[in-house]
């Protein structure tokens, strides 16, 4: 699989075991243009599927946050598209996602923005 991201950066996947690759790297944004992807995240739940953050410049210079379930092989699920996570819609600067599974297998998603300014917020 040939992956291409014309400008800058894509989030990219690949799943390995101890001794082995056992999946082909997979792009993981659903961005068609060439705007910049930057700083994923990945969890996993044993009992679930795995989940990747990341901020993603397609809608907005100051970045929005982006996240993707993957099925147990590493390959997004069919039909289910890149989620726009933050909700805020303003100017401000929005980064360094992060991401966690919860036993029921619920992502729960951090970063960080400057909404008031600073990058003294932490959303969720």
């Amino acid at each position: 699989m040939k992956i291409k991201n014309v400008m800058g950066f894509a989030v990219i996947t690949m799943i390995f075991t101890a001794t082995i690759l056992w999946a082909q790297a997979v792009k993981i944004n659903d961005d068609t243009g060439s705007a910049v992807q930057i700083s994923p995240r990945v969890a996993k739940n044993a009992s679930g599927p795995s989940a990747i953050v990341w901020t993603d410049f397609r809608g907005s210079t100051k970045g929005d946050i982006y996240m993707q379930f993957l099925g147990s092989k590493g390959f997004p699920f069919p039909g289910k598209m890149n989620m726009k996570v933050n909700d805020d819609n303003g100017d401000a600067d929005r980064g360094f996602p992060d991401v966690a599974i919860d036993k029921k297998g619920h992502p729960v998603v951090v970063w960080a923005d400057k909404r008031n300014g600073f990058w003294t917020e932490v959303q969720s």
